[in-house]
């Protein structure tokens, strides 16, 4: 399996949480980039997945899965 991991931090939850920055167009960017570097580096994994990191005001999440290549 190999795992793309978009990571995301805020100082603080003032104006949201850093897991929030991970939206749709956001999610598309990423798996735009994985398509490209599957193409090019054509690695001998025969899954992948979309990880997140979210790290607000110090407090990490892992959200594994995260989003799928279509959204």
């Amino acid at each position: 399996m190999l795992v793309f991991v978009e990571v995301r931090s805020r100082s603080d939850g003032e104006h949201g949480d850093a897991v929030e920055m991970i939206g749709r167009a956001k999610q598309r960017r990423v798996a735009r980039v994985a398509r490209c570097y599957l193409a090019v580096a054509a690695p001998a994994f025969e899954q992948c997945r979309f990880d997140v990191v979210a790290i607000t005001g110090g407090e990490a999440i892992l959200i594994k899965d995260a989003f799928r290549a279509g959204g």
